[in-house]
């Protein structure tokens, strides 16, 4: 599964069209095709100008070994994940691999229609949350799942791991270790009480009626329309829901201390 450079450009552009794309590097569109098609290989110049732009590592780009992107910071990981997730990614592979400094992190390999393109896990380790909140790695699940993309995992040994930056990691969807279609399984492990493993689906009409009952349970702590309304929108977020809940409680129940203090001291 050995891709190309062209190729690879191609996956950098991702949904930018040929013309977006040559604006950002300073070129002509004709010759953005040209290097995708291989007739023209791009320059040391324009090939950093590339890395730059784009976060991504020259190493794989000239070559096709290693990650592709190195995501600085939680939110840079997943936005760039989810900029992936389109018509044109095929398959997504988890890989779970050891870092000496880190631990154990997730990275993701993506089968495109022509190549793959791939993120290294030091931002989406599987049990780490961020700021009290689920983990990235749990949300990128998360869309991947809403997408109805397939997702296949590999678990490496230590001595796997360290090969990683010398292989195409493409060449990871021919590995016999691969565990088929783990995405309801990774949900429910890092969230259970969310997520069952097998995802029964929730009938149309219990789902109106789950809706029903929560916008009743908002009601009943918080009366400001505006507020609600905004609840209502988040709705289908169990956790935003239930952390805006609590925020929710402990914000009537000071109103109502602070009535108490305010009221007359002195009774006649």
């Amino acid at each position: 599964m050995e891709t190309k450079l062209g190729e690879r450009l191609s996956q950098v552009r991702s949904a930018l069209s040929k013309a977006a794309f040559a604006r950002e590097l300073g070129v002509q569109p004709p010759y953005i095709g040209m290097l995708e098609s291989g007739k023209s290989t791009p320059s040391e110049t324009l090939t950093k100008l590339i890395c730059a732009e784009f976060k991504i590592n020259k190493e794989w780009l000239l070559t096709g070994k290693g990650w592709a992107y190195s995501p600085l910071g939680s939110n840079r990981a997943t936005e760039w994940m989810l900029k992936q997730l389109n018509a044109n990614t095929k398959r997504i592979l988890i890989v779970k691999y050891e870092d000496s400094f880190i631990g154990t992190p997730y990275g993701f390999v993506l089968e495109k229609e022509k190549g793959s393109i791939s993120m290294c896990g030091t931002e989406t380790r599987s049990e780490v949350g961020y700021a009290g909140r689920p983990s990235d790695y749990w949300y990128i699940l998360k869309e991947i799942k809403d997408k109805g993309i397939p997702v296949d995992k590999i678990e490496l040994s230590e001595t796997e791991s360290a090969k990683l930056n010398e292989i195409d990691l493409s060449s990871l969807f021919l590995n016999p270790k691969i565990i088929r279609d783990v995405i309801d399984k990774e949900l429910h492990s890092n969230r259970p009480e969310i997520y069952s493993e097998k995802m029964p689906q929730i009938p149309a009409e219990q789902k109106e009626e789950n809706i029903a009952f929560q916008q009743e349970e908002i009601s009943a702590i918080c009366s400001d329309p505006e507020i609600t309304e905004i609840i209502e929108i988040l709705i289908h977020d169990p956790e935003t829901k239930k952390f805006i809940l609590k925020i929710l409680k402990g914000r009537m129940a000071i109103k109502e201390a602070m009535e108490g203090l305010s009221g007359p001291s002195d009774k006649k």
